[in-house]
């Protein structure tokens, strides 16, 4: 009878104990080891807390870490940044977001410095690579930076040599904090040249750029190419490899109608008049295609030619 009842107090008081909580049923465990077993207790109660602590700490960080696109001292320090490394007098930048690991911005535009390789540009829906830590520890890689259309209206020349070596500089820099090395543009239009002889430009041409050992080599193919009797030439594929030395263009294929038109090997100089040299291959070219307007009713045919190209730009 007396086991009974001994078994019977016993399994009341474990219910009592699992209902008391994690707490209490672990203090209650240790406490048969005497002061041994109240330090234990209080060590991993102590333990606990911290643990709390911290995960609470680590998810304030997430969401400040997560948030911090949208706040406005990032996109003022965004913004400084651009102006510093384009070169730019003035920039304007609307829709900037991070989502999924990515960067991204709506439109892009500036106006750049008289030593700056460009007059203005406008980028259309940019995007970049953006961990949560980029632009706050170590050094920002932002991969292949994505622009469906950019529009720049880029300068042919500058006024003095210390001019031409600051546009230099904004081309070829590495900035500390952000390891820039390759752009994709769906759809760029450049256009340069401050007077009739001197324009030109390629429209609607899918751009790739990336920085090489020497500077940089960009690959335009699609879109139409222009440079003063040249005018609206298919772009099959032009390859120029840009140097603080200048640009070699190593492949420049172009169409017009049954005609071809090569200038591969063609180099322009850098300096505050960037002098051109090299050789311009013209395959079956109608002259209604190279001639002004008003020679077009006099003339016809179609011309293949080597001409051996100088001057400046």
């Amino acid at each position: 009878m007396e086991t009974e009842r001994q078994q019977q107090f016993n399994e009341r008081l474990s219910q009592w104990l699992s209902s008391q909580g994690f707490w209490f049923q672990l203090r209650h465990s240790l406490g048969g080891g005497g002061v041994g077993g109240n330090i234990t207790f209080h060590v991993l109660r102590l333990t606990f807390r911290v643990m709390v602590f911290l995960l609470i700490a680590a998810v304030v960080a997430g969401i400040y870490l997560v948030k911090r696109t949208d706040r406005v001292a990032f996109r003022e320090e965004f913004q400084e940044s651009l102006l510093s490394s384009l070169g730019a007098s003035e920039l304007a930048i609307r829709g900037v977001k991070r989502s999924q690991g990515a960067l991204g911005v709506n439109r892009l535009a500036g106006t750049g410095l008289p030593q700056t390789f460009f007059e203005f540009f406008e980028a259309r829906n940019v995007r970049a690579d953006m961990g949560l830590l980029d632009g706050m520890v170590g050094i920002w890689d932002p991969g292949n930076v994505r622009i469906h259309r950019l529009e720049a209206q880029l300068r042919a020349g500058a006024n003095s040599p210390e001019d031409a070596a600051a546009m230099a500089d904004v081309i070829f820099q590495r900035s500390g904090k952000v390891d820039f090395r390759a752009l994709t543009v769906v759809a760029a239009t450049l256009r340069w040249g401050y007077s009739e002889r001197t324009r030109g430009s390629i429209v609607g041409s899918a751009m790739q750029a990336n920085r090489v050992e020497e500077g940089w080599r960009v690959t335009f193919r699609g879109g139409k190419f222009t440079q003063n009797w040249l005018r609206d030439l298919d772009i099959m594929e032009l390859i120029a490899l840009c140097t603080p030395e200048g640009i070699l263009f190593e492949k420049a294929q172009f169409r017009r109608g049954s005609g071809t038109v090569d200038f591969s090997g063609l180099r322009v100089h850098g300096g505050d008049r960037p002098a051109v040299d090299g050789t311009l291959k013209l395959r079956g070219i109608a002259l209604e295609h190279i001639l002004p307007p008003p020679a077009r009713n006099f003339i016809e045919g179609r011309i293949t030619s080597d001409f051996t190209v100088g001057g400046s730009t």
